[in-house]
């Protein structure tokens, strides 16, 4: 690595681990817990609402959700409403499953630069994004890549209700050698990612992160640097990649791979990795690729945020130039200041918009910088050729799931309802992204028994709403109440 690389990274590190202090910004208050509304071994009947059906777009009116020990007893029509220990009436209110963000980074903190005062924001920062994403409706966390120590202890303040939050699945990165974001095994430590060099070693690999309690296993096929200067970069081999997955399989765990080519996509199905992230962006699907992907029943998160935060124009790239980016920019210049205000630390707002106003000239990306600097021409494709692929795998009916990769510049985990705008500005119905969010991220999960559905047996992960996100996702905004596991967490 060279002295370049080095600082580069160095900075990465200081941003990821969270373990920095220093410097004198203002931070925000902590979120605090909403006041309970029933004990322990209580029930409690949720009366007189409009009971949200995300696997078929239905709603039962009026409806009642019984609650006990955490889970759904049951969910009833006027004709035969429960008695319970304790009762709320929603007056009419809107309840739907807790969203399942499935693709983000808790302890990465959304920021292109540095800065003195950033390093003491960075802790305060990655706490918010946990509250944000609770009081946001975010139930579950898919966590891709992060800081597993502080993700771990993240989870256990959760339980201890000092810190509010959602449930949050921890993942394991295995990488090759000199792979794509490699260099972060020293960030994260092992328990984070994993460099193999063999399959013996992929499968040893996967078998020390199950014993780790990890949740699941996440590979790259990431074939260049999506910073400049975009570098080639070597991937995983084939016999590799089936060894991980294989020995996930027989731990139960889900394989999830990052991918952005059509080459990373094949190549994902033939080892028989069951969740694909992001979207290739390099060319069209064929109608085989489209085929096999159904058929097999594998799930995709298209990540569409990150278009949204990274497309720029950028010289000498045509794709710059079309009108898919063009209403990018435009959306986000209008946007991204509201978005920041509600989403970031003090600190991270002005070095996040410091860098905004950089990337929007586009002679910024003709130099290296030492800062890393994205590199657009991968996200104006994404904007391009990305959007074109997902919308023709929903047409086909495939299983698509929703996340944002929060975590990147510019985008923060609690940051679900912009994905879905976008899914629903790109035409997208809102039933449809509903179910992506909820019923079909719970599949990819293998959780859908437990979480993303209203039913019996189900966990009483809950949002309460004022208005229809049936008629339009925006409506997502209109938060009224979050339930984790049956407890009351957020009330606005």
């Amino acid at each position: 690595m060279n002295r370049r690389e080095f600082l580069k990274y160095s900075a990465l590190w200081a941003a990821s681990s969270g373990i920095t202090s220093g410097g004198c910004a203002t931070l925000s208050k902590p979120l605090k817990p909403a006041e309970p509304l029933s004990g322990a071994g209580e029930s409690l009947l949720l009366t007189n609402c409009n009971v949200l059906n995300v696997d078929d777009g239905t709603i039962t009116s009026p409806g009642h959700i019984l609650i006990r020990d955490r889970h759904i007893e049951g969910v009833y029509s006027r004709s035969d409403i429960p008695r319970a220990d304790k009762t709320l009436d929603l007056k009419g209110l809107y309840v739907m499953p807790g969203l399942i963000n499935n693709h983000c980074h808790l302890t990465i903190p959304g920021i292109s630069g540095v800065s003195f005062k950033l390093l003491g924001s960075i802790k305060r920062q990655i706490e918010r994004n946990v509250e944000d994403c609770l009081r946001h409706g975010v139930t579950t966390v898919r966590d891709m890549l992060g800081h597993a120590g502080a993700i771990e202890g993240m989870r256990k303040r959760i339980s201890q209700n000092k810190l509010v939050g959602p449930r949050i699945l921890r993942g394991a990165a295995i990488q090759t050698d000199g792979g794509y974001f490699a260099i972060l095994s020293l960030v994260f430590g092992d328990k984070g990612m994993r460099i193999v060099h063999s399959k013996i070693e992929a499968r040893d690999a996967v078998d020390k992160a199950h014993k780790e309690g990890a949740d699941f296993i996440k590979v790259f096929l990431q074939y260049n640097e999506l910073l400049i200067p975009a570098k080639a970069l070597p991937t995983m081999g084939d016999e590799e990649l089936s060894a991980v997955r294989y020995e996930a399989d027989n731990f139960g765990l889900v394989t999830a791979v990052h991918h952005t080519t059509l080459e990373g996509f094949r190549r994902a199905m033939k080892a028989g990795i069951p969740s694909l992230e992001h979207m290739p962006v390099d060319g069209e699907f064929s109608n085989a690729d489209i085929e096999e992907f159904v058929r097999r029943g594998f799930g995709i998160i298209p990540t569409d945020s990150v278009a949204w935060a990274l497309s720029y124009r950028r010289n000498g790239d045509p794709n710059s130039e079309r009108p898919e980016v063009a209403e990018i920019i435009a959306d986000r210049e209008k946007r991204l200041e509201a978005l920041l205000d509600e989403f970031a630390e003090e600190e991270v707002k002005r070095i996040s918009m410091k860098y905004f106003r950089k990337f929007s000239n586009p002679d910024y990306f003709d130099h290296r910088h030492l800062v890393p600097t994205p590199e657009p021409r991968s996200f104006n494709a994404a904007a391009v050729i990305g959007r074109k692929n997902l919308l023709s795998l929903v047409r086909a009916g495939a299983l698509i799931g929703c996340g944002n990769d929060g975590g990147i510049p510019f985008l923060f985990p609690g940051m679900m309802g912009l994905e879905m705008s976008l899914l629903q500005f790109i035409g997208v119905k809102p039933k449809d992204i509903l179910k992506m969010a909820t019923v079909n991220n719970a599949k990819i999960l293998r959780m859908s028994d437990k979480i993303g559905i209203i039913k019996k047996g189900a966990l009483a992960d809950l949002v309460v709403l004022s208005a229809n996100p049936l008629d339009n996702i925006d409506n997502l905004s209109r938060i009224e109440k979050v339930f984790l596991e049956g407890q009351l967490k957020y009330s606005s």
